[in-house]
């Protein structure tokens, strides 16, 4: 009999987990959360962000993530803790893209969309830094990439590279020919 297992890891763990130890899959939302540095070194929980009984029961998200909500709002999230890019100047330092767009949205870029449930994906919990060499190595749908779908990993390096300067630390490299 034909193992599929193996087509998506080396391990049965592929089915719930990237080979770097993020959840693949709905569920395991509680586990991404205690890889993201925000528990680590901070205070983050569920309820930084979800609201049992004070917000829409799609998500139960505290301050709501509509497009028709500012940016602004829908950054409060993260701003709560990070309240040095509460202002557009700021944000858009940060992110390099104009507020109020996709781009300036941080869970765009740090909660990207890669676990999958059984009639949709959602947003990762492991909060986490964009990097074409993550994606590279293993195989971890790219937030960058998620909108820029005509760019390739190595646009997505460059310009990543282009923000924080090069990178010393080989990890962070792309050694194979990206997809």
């Amino acid at each position: 009999m034909l193992d599929l297992s193996t087509k998506f890891d080396e391990s049965w763990q592929g089915k719930l987990f990237w080979k770097d130890g993020t959840p693949r899959t709905t569920a395991l939302e509680y586990q991404g959360l205690l890889m993201s540095p925000c528990c680590e070194a901070g205070e983050l929980t569920c309820l930084s962000c979800h609201s049992m009984h004070h917000s829409d029961p799609n998500d139960q998200l505290r301050f709501g993530d509509s497009l028709q909500l500012p940016v602004v709002q829908q950054n409060l999230a993260c701003t709560q803790c990070h309240d040095n890019y509460k202002s557009d100047e700021q944000l858009q330092r940060h992110t390099r893209h104009a507020p109020q767009t996709p781009g300036s949205l941080c869970y765009n870029c740090h909660m990207p969309w890669q676990a999958y449930s059984l009639l949709n994906r959602v947003r990762s919990r492991r909060i986490s830094n964009p990097s074409a060499a993550v994606t590279d190595e293993f195989g971890i749908p790219n937030a960058c990439n998620q909108c820029h779908v005509d760019k390739t990993l190595e646009w997505t390096q460059k310009s990543l590279a282009l923000w924080k300067g090069p990178t010393t630390d080989p990890s962070q490299r792309i050694t194979a020919t990206c997809r």
